[in-house]
């Protein structure tokens, strides 16, 4: 049994929980205004610099948008309206992603259902499939398309990521409604989508036509695949489990911590520390560099595992799983005893080693070409 007690009383006494909410405000702010002077440049700019101006801008956005997820997750404030505020503010009015088909879909779902197939909507990834058990359930058109082309058209489908998740908003919004009628938190999401596509839609279009609507497309396109590129790497190509007994060591078997530099972890919002992220969402993201040394030498004394993968070879490591994940099998999860291992018997790195017997872990197994698997990704102090 994880001692997550003992974990939660070090990082409170390094002072991890405490709120950053003053930071975090003077961050969308300047985002923000980084943001308005994008758009200006979009405006008054000749078309060909404005078409290299959209990654900038769409990274802007994005970095926004983000912001909403620390509000999702009570990371931002002790007062729960300016987390509602927060996540209302970068999600639905600003993104364009409803706040209750997150909060189910992410907070609800993932968090408690990491990598266990057909649990975690993270693995919904139609048309394509993230195992063998969801191919087989696949139309045979879809097959096809598993088999040929899903092991170079996940990141092209990537692009479509942000418009996708806008319709299962608006699914999920439909389905609420039936099932509970029309109340508070439904009319806020609604009121807040209807701002997002007045103030991105409706009035641009009014001053400046079709462009307008190409721009949003175009912009929201490359936001998606930005969404992609801080999401995946963090959960895919590691275990795809059945089920598990043991919630806590699921979040570190199923999550690993993206290495790069201090810079590019600023537009990432403490997305880059899965691990920490998944113990205590409530870790503000401006506390996650300072909890992970903490949490990497607990694990280290509990012999649970603690993954670190370099985050190009983490984006690496998703187009290698994506091309083979149509024909592999979610595996029986459980602790490690499941396999006749005991807690000495992880590595310092965190990494499950072989045991006795000359078996090895399942993750340790080479599912991919010249990959090791997983196990790949080593624990290093970030």
């Amino acid at each position: 049994m994880l001692d997550i007690k003992g974990l939660r009383r070090e990082l409170t006494e390094a002072g991890i929980f405490e709120k950053c909410e003053g930071r975090t405000w003077a961050k969308l702010g300047f985002l923000f205004g980084v943001l308005a002077l994008c758009i200006a440049g979009h405006i008054l700019a000749p078309l060909w610099v404005s078409v290299l101006m959209t990654p900038v801008t769409a990274l802007v956005s994005v970095t926004i948008a983000m912001l909403g997820h620390e509000g999702g997750h009570l990371a931002l404030s002790n007062t729960r309206w300016r987390n509602d505020l927060m996540l209302h503010l970068a999600f639905p009015a600003f993104g364009g992603l409803g706040a209750l088909y997150w909060k189910w879909k992410h907070n609800v779902k993932h968090h408690a259902h990491p990598n266990i197939a057909e649990q975690d909507p993270d693995l919904g990834l139609w048309p394509m499939a993230s195992t063998a058990l969801e191919y087989r359930k696949s139309s045979p058109n879809r097959q096809f398309f598993q088999r040929n082309f899903q092991s170079f058209m996940f990141w092209p489908l990537t692009f479509f990521l942000a418009f996708s998740m806008r319709a299962a908003t608006l699914q999920y919004m439909w389905s609420y409604v039936r099932e509970r009628g029309v109340d508070r938190k439904w009319m806020l999401d609604a009121v807040s989508l209807m701002i997002h596509v007045i103030a991105w839609l409706i009035i641009p279009t009014y001053f400046l036509g079709p462009w307008a609507v190409a721009f949003y497309i175009a912009h929201w396109a490359i936001g998606g695949a930005m969404l992609a590129a801080i999401f995946a790497p963090a959960h895919m190509g590691m275990p795809i489990l059945t089920d598990h007994n043991d919630k806590w060591r699921l979040q570190l078997e199923t999550s690993r911590n993206l290495r790069m530099p201090a810079w590019m972890g600023w537009f990432f919002i403490g997305l880059d520390y899965q691990i920490e992220h998944h113990l205590f969402p409530r870790i503000p993201h401006q506390k996650m560099s300072m909890a992970a040394p903490i949490v990497r030498r607990w694990a280290a004394r509990q012999g649970a595992p603690y993954f670190v993968v370099d985050y190009f070879d983490g984006l690496a490591d998703v187009s290698r799983y994506m091309a083979a994940a149509w024909k592999l099998d979610a595996q029986e999860g459980d602790s490690p005893e499941k396999w006749g291992l005991k807690g000495s018997e992880w590595n310092s790195a965190g990494v499950w080693i072989e045991p006795t017997d000359g078996k090895v872990s399942w993750w340790k197994q080479p599912i991919f070409p010249n990959l090791p698997g997983p196990s790949a990704a080593t624990a290093t102090d970030p």
